[in-house]
């Protein structure tokens, strides 16, 4: 019986129902920064030493992603495509959330964004709360899912090997 709980909790669960029902058939609710059709992309602009990637995701969990210079196309498990969704939902606007500096090697450093539409996050490789931390987990988690390699190349014999 949800009147017991008052109408702050009815519409907190009509929301979470509307999110969660709309994640589950492709659209978003109206007015909600994830506008149907939405791709979130993902980007690690790499470094000197260490590729980036770009990751564009559908609210299926369709991934098609370009690493070290490779296109290639996968299927995520639909809890973590779910999750990402979910939780880009919860830190909307994403323009407003802390844009906290890091302090990186000019040479080494990379920067790990998520747009989705015109709104871009901030660099996600120092989260300014736990918003942007959530974030940043979900986009670990796509990265091992997808087997994309983070670790920084070295040059052994003249050869560039992945470590």
């Amino acid at each position: 019986m949800l009147t017991r709980f008052g109408k702050g909790f009815c519409n907190i669960c009509l929301r979470s129902s509307a999110i969660l029902a709309s994640l589950m058939c492709g659209v978003q609710p109206v007015g909600s920064v994830l506008a149907s059709p939405v791709t979130v992309v993902i980007s690690n602009s790499g470094s000197t030493n260490t590729p980036g990637y770009q990751i564009d995701i559908t609210p299926s969990g369709r991934a098609d992603y370009t690493h070290a210079g490779q296109q290639s196309q996968a299927q995520l498990p639909s809890d973590l495509a779910t999750k990402l969704f979910q939780d880009l939902e919860v830190a909307r606007p994403l323009s407003q959330l802390p844009d906290i500096p890091c302090a990186t090697s000019v040479s080494f450093g990379s920067t790990l964004l998520i747009r989705v539409g015109e709104e871009r996050s901030p660099d996600l490789n120092c989260p300014g709360n736990q918003q942007e931390a959530t974030l940043k987990q979900d986009v670990e988690a796509i990265v091992k899912a997808l087997n994309i390699e983070t670790l920084p190349a070295s040059v052994d014999q003249g050869h560039l090997i992945q470590k």
